[in-house]
This record gives structure tokens, C-alpha cells and sequence, in this order.
């Protein structure tokens, strides 16, 4: 699921649902300092205490996807940036276990270099709770 994907979601559940303030927390970022390549403890717990509460929850994960951004034609940044990549998707395909939610992961060169060179990698899910439209329900 590309980007413009999870926007389209979130804007379709939140006009289905009317004026209603939900929120389905469909992604989760997480920045990387300078060259670092690996995660933080604190970054780990992080997204395991995210990932298991969407899991867990009412919501429920169909389907993952991982991605980052890198500067186009800078090779040692792609390198860098599919290294952080491969750590979060790691992780995540640690905390799936044997979960059969499919997970995706993705590196999107950009022409145009963002707020300090990208450090984010995204997790975004799509939520089960879509196909039944109770994501904003009280359950």
C-alpha cells in the first residue's frame, strides 16, 4: 500500500464516519539519527507497544507495508536508507511471528532531498476494521 493509499483510507473513513473525531492510527514513523543503521531499545519498545496495540485492539492489522525515502542518484544514501529499512521490517516481521499478514517493504527514490536527508522509515498498516467500517465505532 503506497502513501497516497493510507491518505485516501483515513480521508474515506473519516467521511463515512461523519463528522465524528476518529482517528484509526494507520501509520507510525520512526527517525534515525545521522548514519545510524540500527534501532534504538527505546525505538523497539516503541513500535512493539504500537504494533501490539493495533493488533490487539479493536482495529486489527490486514496488512503492512515499510518504507522510506532516499535521494535519487545518491548511492551510499539509498544503501543507508534500505539498511533502516531492513531493521523496521525486521522487527515488525519478528513482532507478526506466525501471523499470516503480509508485509511489504519498500525503499521510493525522490529527486528532491527532504527535511534532513529522510531519517523516517513509516510503518502503515491497513487496518481490518476498514473492510467492516467499524474503525471508528465504539466497540
Amino acid at each position: 500500500m503506497r502513501v497516497c493509499d493510507i491518505v485516501f483510507l483515513v480521508f474515506a473513513l473519516s467521511a463515512a464516519h461523519g463528522a465524528s473525531a476518529c482517528s484509526i492510527a494507520g501509520s507510525k514513523e520512526v527517525s534515525f539519527a545521522g548514519q545510524s543503521r540500527a534501532l534504538q531499545a527505546s525505538q523497539i519498545l516503541s513500535v512493539t507497544d504500537w504494533y501490539v496495540g493495533l493488533r490487539d485492539g479493536h482495529i486489527g492489522i490486514a496488512d503492512i507495508s515499510v518504507y522510506a525515502r532516499s535521494i535519487k542518484g545518491n548511492t551510499a544514501h539509498a544503501e543507508l536508507v534500505s539498511a533502516r529499512v531492513a531493521a523496521v521490517t525486521e522487527l515488525i516481521r519478528t513482532l507478526r511471528a506466525s501471523d499470516p499478514i503480509p508485509l511489504r517493504s519498500e525503499v521510493i527514490a525522490s529527486s528532491s532531498p527532504g527535511p534532513q536527508q529522510y531519517p523516517e522509515v513509516v510503518i502503515s498498516i491497513q487496518p481490518k476494521c476498514a473492510a467492516t467500517r467499524t474503525c471508528c465505532s465504539s466497540k
